[in-house]
């Protein structure tokens, strides 16, 4: 039976698994976390590039070296960066971080085989266009990954699995609402099934901002809010709305702070500002009443959604 490596490819982040059809396929994990993250920092004085999950601050904060929104950066196919003075096109980062020698290293290790080229299969989050998931195929392509399939999008996976696992029942001509939030968007899928597959109904219907949790999104918006009124620094909904992606990773403590308040006791976030303006810095107080309002609200218009 043929190995495949698997590979998942969202906004943020790659999920890769090597299948060789006996048993569950073996998840790659690199220090306990399985999603390979799609932020890097060219150190300018190792001259060496790394990636991970602790790089995002950093990129979120405007700071120079530290490279994000990977997947929408590379249908620009003039994009580079430099390395050891040498300028190199941005998708280069993929290898230059050591990203996909682990992958065929974890690829040999699981299959115990070390073949000239290794046979891929690819599936992408809605968020992503189809100029970049062409530019990622063709990257791969010339780096020794055999891509079989990338057009079977996750939606589609994720019911056919479920219907594997006798977990929902579909007959044939039956809709299906497949709702997807792996990232910042949330997206509305309607899938048909037929012939034992389910296909695509129509475009898919995307609301950016909205695959946070709608907890997080309440606080971090109110937080926006409060100090673009006291500040006046943003000026288009663009902007407000990288400031909401921007803080949600604190959004989780945050939270448990507010949580942690007795009765109706409001909690002060302190030293919230922009990327724009690092040094302009504000302490916003919060009412959980308020918030938990604000959340009802949120919840109720992905509902009418």
């Amino acid at each position: 039976m043929q190995d495949y490596l698997i590979l998942y490819v969202d906004v943020e982040f790659i999920v890769g698994a090597i299948s060789t059809g006996y048993g569950n396929p073996h998840v790659i994990n690199i220090e306990g976390d399985i999603l390979q993250w799609l932020y890097f920092f060219n150190d300018p004085h190792q001259h060496t590039v790394s990636f991970g999950k602790r790089y995002k601050k950093h990129y979120m904060d405007g700071e120079v070296n530290y490279y994000g929104k990977f997947l929408h950066s590379i249908e620009n196919k003039d994009a580079t960066f430099s390395l050891r003075h040498v300028d190199y096109p941005l998708i280069e980062l993929l290898e230059v971080s050591g990203m996909l020698k682990m992958w065929e290293m974890e690829y040999n290790h699981t299959t115990q085989s070390v073949p000239e080229t290794i046979p891929t299969l690819l599936t992408y989050s809605s968020s992503i266009s189809d100029l970049a998931k062409q530019n990622f195929v063709d990257y791969l392509k010339g780096k020794g990954f055999d891509i079989k399939s990338y057009t079977i999008p996750l939606s589609e996976l994720a019911l056919k699995k479920l219907l594997i696992d006798g977990k929902i029942n579909s007959d044939d001509g039956k809709a299906t609402l497949m709702i997807e939030a792996t990232n910042a968007t949330l997206h509305f899928t309607k899938l048909v099934y037929h012939d034992q597959y389910f296909m695509k109904d129509g475009d898919v219907r995307s609301i950016q901002g909205k695959g946070i949790d709608p907890r997080k999104r309440a606080l971090c918006k109110f937080l926006v809010g409060e100090m673009n009124s006291l500040t006046g620094l943003l000026s288009t909904e663009d902007e407000k709305e990288e400031e909401i992606e921007r803080l949600e990773p604190q959004a989780a403590d945050w939270l448990k702070n507010i949580d942690a308040q007795s009765g109706t006791r409001p909690f002060y976030i302190r030293n919230i500002s922009f990327k724009i303006a690092k040094h302009i810095t504000r302490d916003i107080l919060v009412n959980k009443e308020n918030l938990e309002s604000d959340t009802g609200r949120y919840v109720q218009y992905l509902t009418d959604e």
